[in-house]
């Protein structure tokens, strides 16, 4: 629960269910293009989630349709973001 950011690493291809459920401090994600499944809920309850950046371009076929469900966040495709230092930057 006291998470702030993640960047999940660029060798994660699956992303469970609920796997960052009820993180309420998270504000930013940042998701690699290797992650091809995302499960419903990955981010439900992460109420202070204000970005999450893809690298992928778009929503990867094996991408639950709920993967992004219960999060108030802006969702990021590659296409509109990239990296500064490090950090990922709208363009």
């Amino acid at each position: 629960k006291s998470l702030e950011s993640i960047k999940i690493p660029k060798n994660v291809k699956n992303i469970g269910y609920g796997a960052f459920e009820g993180c309420e401090l998270i504000k930013e994600v940042v998701i690699p293009k290797a992650t091809t499944s995302l499960w419903n809920n990955a981010f439900s309850g992460c109420v202070a989630l204000e970005n999450i950046y893809c690298e992928a371009a778009k929503k990867p076929e094996y991408w639950s349709d709920g993967w992004n469900e219960g999060c108030p966040a802006n969702i990021h495709w590659g296409d509109s973001w990239h990296y500064v230092d490090g950090v990922p930057v709208k363009w």
